[in-house]
This record gives structure tokens, sequence and C-alpha cells, in this order.
């Protein structure tokens, strides 16, 4: 796939997440916001992967889209309610769900950014050829 750099998909996802636990619990969050640093935005400098300036726009952006959820989150909480009593009634079915969605966040999402891309290959050859 020919991805464009900027912003890193990566910051955008694990900056906020550690941002985001960084305003609930101040040592656990700092540790994690230096870990993203450290551990996830250095190292694709290194290897060349990203730009510093990738980097820096990825810690911003995932910010920017934290701060716009945390400030719809009044829209989300009857969402996150229903899904919560849903939750108690069907357990099983809710782990294999967050389950899921944890492994799309730890993978960045790639098994469904490759399916987009291939059903859009596929559409543009069946309706542009």
């Amino acid at each position: 796939l020919d991805w464009n750099s900027f912003p890193s998909d990566h910051m955008c996802l694990y900056f906020p997440i550690a941002l985001m636990t960084y305003l609930k619990f101040r040592g656990l969050g700092m540790a994690l916001i230096i870990w993203s640093i450290v551990v996830v935005g250095i190292p694709r400098i290194m290897v060349g992967r990203h730009f510093p300036s990738d980097i820096l726009g990825g810690m911003a952006v995932g910010s920017a889209i934290l701060f716009l959820v945390w400030a719809a989150s009044t829209k989300i909480d009857p969402i996150l309610d229903k899904f919560s009593t849903r939750a108690e009634k069907y357990p099983k079915t809710a782990h294999a769900l967050v389950f899921l969605f944890c492994f799309q966040i730890a993978t960045v999402f790639d098994g469904v950014r490759h399916t987009s891309s291939t059903l859009k290959h596929i559409l543009m050859h069946l309706f542009v050829s």
C-alpha cells in the first residue's frame, strides 16, 4: 500500500491513549506518554518510516480527535450505556467484541485498511473499466 507518512498513524493512535490515561491517572499516563514517544515515535524516525514532523503531527491530530470525542461524550454516553446493558446480558459476545476492537488497535487497523483498499480496487475495476 502506498500510504502517506504524515501524520504518523501510530502516534495518532497511541499518543491519545497515553494522554487520556494521563488526564485520569497522572503517574501512569506520564509513563505511557514517555513510552509512546520513546518506543513508538523515535524508532519510526530512526528506521526512516517518518520524519519528526510526522510524529509531532500524529500527536497533534490524535490529541485533537481525543478532545473532540471528549467534548462530544455527552452524546456518546447513551450509546455506551446501551452497550453496557447489553454487555451484562450477553457477556461472551461483549468480550469478543472488545477483544476484536483491542486487536484492531494493536494492529493499527491494518486488516480494516487492507480490506477497504481491496474493496476500493474491486469497485474501481467494476465501475470504471
